[in-house]
């Protein structure tokens, strides 16, 4: 097999193996993450504004973000974006099991 041929089949296979879509991480400074009170890091919660937090609360607990393919934590709190596990939102509910 040629060079070439085998760099090309090299190429296809690692696309075919990343099936998963890239995810843009979520920046704080967004406005859809400052209305929702996002922190990257849940021990930087406003507790005065944002009372309903719970210490423990994290991305990685919540309903709404779940890993990708990739090992990505996506949410649905805001879609086609990814979160830290250890970040948290006001729109956060507690997964079930």
């Amino acid at each position: 097999m040629r060079r070439r041929n085998m760099l090309q089949l090299t190429v296809l296979s690692l696309l075919v193996a990343c099936d998963a879509p890239v995810l843009q991480e979520l920046g704080e400074d967004e406005v859809v993450a400052r209305s929702l009170g996002y922190k990257k890091d849940a021990k930087r919660v406003d507790r005065r504004a944002f009372s309903d937090f719970v210490t423990g609360q994290r991305c990685a607990l919540c309903r709404l973000a779940s890993p990708n393919a990739a090992g990505v934590l996506a949410c649905g709190a805001f879609p086609g974006r990814s979160v830290r596990p250890e970040g948290w939102c006001a729109r956060f509910e507690a997964s079930t099991g």
